[in-house]
């Protein structure tokens, strides 16, 4: 049964969890490491989910992740993309509680935060709106991220700030802005085309985790959050 949290619910929860307090001290937004997906209140399953332990892990992993909102829009541009594409790869879409359901790759409401880290360690490339804590997640670990950014517009979100995010990250190399659906497949692709010639550069992730660019942008979201 889905219950219904309040954002204060939610922060208290990661909080107890999590030691939520530090690492907001820490990144003054969000947890390193995670994002709303882990802000889920259900029992953690026993088992990791079937892609996440299956025994094809030498073939390349690409995992979305929306976080706790839903972005359908997001799922099911993806979606799109998994039927044309997919094959010979392991997909999972970590989905929300939208309303649109994933024909073409193995979808998921929610990962506790074991599945959530084991998601993000294993893939090979992660596709996610672009919410912070994915974005400095996968600097920190040093995966290549497509993201699309969630519309206020469209009633995605209450405001763009996620615009914002997107043109200040948009330097990075192995950070691809797709602007809207339509562009998300082909900039899908056009990453893993060019993965295996290409290493993650730890030189700039730890320099973009240190730079103003960072700290001023984390101030501008809190303050968007808070709002």
């Amino acid at each position: 049964m889905s219950v219904s949290l309040s954002k204060n619910q939610v922060f208290n929860g990661l909080r107890r969890q999590n030691g939520f307090l530090a690492l907001m001290k820490q990144l003054a937004v969000i947890p390193q490491g995670l994002d709303w997906a882990m802000a889920s209140f259900r029992k953690p399953p026993v088992c990791l989910h079937s892609v996440l332990k299956s025994d094809s892990n030498d073939l390349p992993f690409v995992f979305l992740t929306v976080g706790s909102e839903s972005c359908d829009r997001l799922v099911r541009a993806f979606d799109e993309w998994a039927e044309k594409s997919a094959k010979g790869l392991r997909v999972l879409a970590q989905i929300g509680p939208g309303g649109f359901q994933p024909k073409n790759c193995e979808s998921i409401d929610f990962l506790n935060p074991r599945e959530y880290k084991k998601a993000f360690e294993q893939a090979s490339l992660v596709v996610s709106h672009a919410g912070m804590g994915t974005i400095i997640t996968a600097i920190q670990l040093q995966k290549r991220l497509v993201v699309m950014p969630r519309l206020a517009s469209l009633g995605e979100t209450r405001n763009e700030h996620q615009l914002a995010t997107v043109r200040h990250f948009n330097r990075c190399q192995n950070i691809c802005i797709a602007d809207t659906e339509n562009h998300l497949a082909a900039q899908i692709d056009s990453v893993l085309s060019t993965q295996a010639d290409q290493e993650v550069s730890s030189v700039q992730s730890a320099e973009l985790l240190e730079s103003n660019s960072v700290n001023s942008l984390t101030s501008f979201v809190r303050d968007f959050i808070v709002a």
